[in-house]
């Protein structure tokens, strides 16, 4: 018997995951995989055949988060991806990188093994790998995440953006003057 008393059938598992449309409580797996997250599971409802996944994590110690004011908040996977997937709208990033940059973001922190976090430096994750992926989400996101003062600070953000996408520019369009290795031969 499951949890709800329900009995087990060929459909269902000892979980009991119910389907999300129509409360239906006899679902089959219909494949398995695993990731960062945990392993995902594509079930399919018996009743209304309607397809849905659900995901298994082990569970983790949490990970505080320190704000500026002082408050102690545990990490939410999730909450960062909606602020990533926020800067980045409208902007052509695939939901499938923004994910991989906040799994990025939260191995990150759980292979340092801290038990707390200060926001400011999990901002700065996020904005070093914006930085690299679009400038006008890293600008974006500097704006809603980072204590800034002001729009002269956002300016300053933007000048810094534009000069990065300049000095970019230069390398990729010049040659060196003097090449990477000096030992190899001109």
């Amino acid at each position: 018997m499951c949890a709800n008393g329900h009995r087990f059938t060929t459909y269902e598992r000892r979980e009991c995951f119910a389907c999300p449309r129509c409360e239906s409580t006899e679902t089959r797996v219909d494949g398995v995989g695993s990731g960062v997250r945990g392993v995902e599971r594509k079930r399919r409802c018996a009743s209304c055949s309607h397809v849905f996944d659900t995901i298994e994590r082990l569970s983790r110690p949490d990970i505080a988060v320190i704000k500026a004011d002082g408050r102690r908040e545990a990490f939410s996977h999730g909450k960062l991806f909606l602020a990533l997937r926020a800067a980045c709208s409208k902007r052509g990033v695939k939901p499938e990188t923004i994910r991989s940059m906040a799994d990025e973001i939260e191995i990150e922190l759980r292979d340092a093994s801290k038990a707390e976090i200060r926001s400011s430096m999990l901002a700065e994750m996020a904005l070093d790998r914006l930085q690299v992926l679009d400038e006008v989400a890293y600008v974006r996101y500097a704006s809603s995440y980072v204590e800034r003062g002001g729009i002269e600070d956002m300016l300053t953000v933007i000048s810094e953006t534009l000069q990065r996408r300049e000095l970019k520019s230069i390398r990729e369009t010049n040659l060196p003057l003097v090449p990477d290795d000096m030992d190899q031969p001109v």
